[in-house]
């Protein structure tokens, strides 16, 4: 992937926070304004799959605008790489 970032137990935990955020302002907001709750569960799923690549490979997209498509991209790329990863400190976070 290119634009890359190193992930460390910092990383995972404060993107795993912005994920529960955006997924919950998304809830809170609900059938009031579903534009706005679509694009925070967009931005909920873009934190997640950073979570889920920094905990398989130790590194996560670091593209300053992120697009949900480049975000899937990304992550497909992740799920496709080292199908049998080794343990590692990353995976003990959770």
């Amino acid at each position: 992937m290119a634009g890359q970032r190193s992930c460390d137990a910092t990383v995972i935990a404060g993107r795993m926070s912005k994920a529960n955020e955006f997924f919950d302002a998304a809830d809170h907001l609900g059938e009031e304004m579903p534009n706005a709750a679509g694009d925070l569960y967009v931005d909920a799923g873009i934190a997640a799959a950073d979570v889920l690549c920094c905990v398989r490979l130790g590194v996560h997209s670091n593209w300053n605008k992120k697009s949900p498509a480049s975000s899937m991209r990304d992550f497909s790329e992740c799920a496709r790489r080292d199908s049998n990863p080794k343990p590692s400190d990353h995976e003990r976070v959770f």
